[in-house]
């Protein structure tokens, strides 16, 4: 499968995704290219958390009702 995304916008992602979140950041750019790709240009939510952002109701409706990586 190809992405959308260039290589150097997929780095630029990682790079600013590591700056703020840490060097052990996973980025979900690839899932959702992925997804995009199978599923056809349709609204896809993915839904990132990292240790340091406070609990929210988002957080637990995708739990009991999202599809875990």
């Amino acid at each position: 499968m190809t992405m959308r995304l260039s290589s150097d916008q997929v780095q630029a992602i990682r790079s600013a995704a590591q700056r703020v979140l840490g060097a052990g950041a996973h980025i979900s750019v690839r899932r959702h290219g992925a997804l995009t790709l199978a599923l056809g240009d349709r609204k896809i939510d993915i839904i990132l958390k990292d240790a340091n952002t406070p609990p929210a109701p988002i957080f637990e409706i995708a739990r009991r009702t999202g599809v875990p990586p």
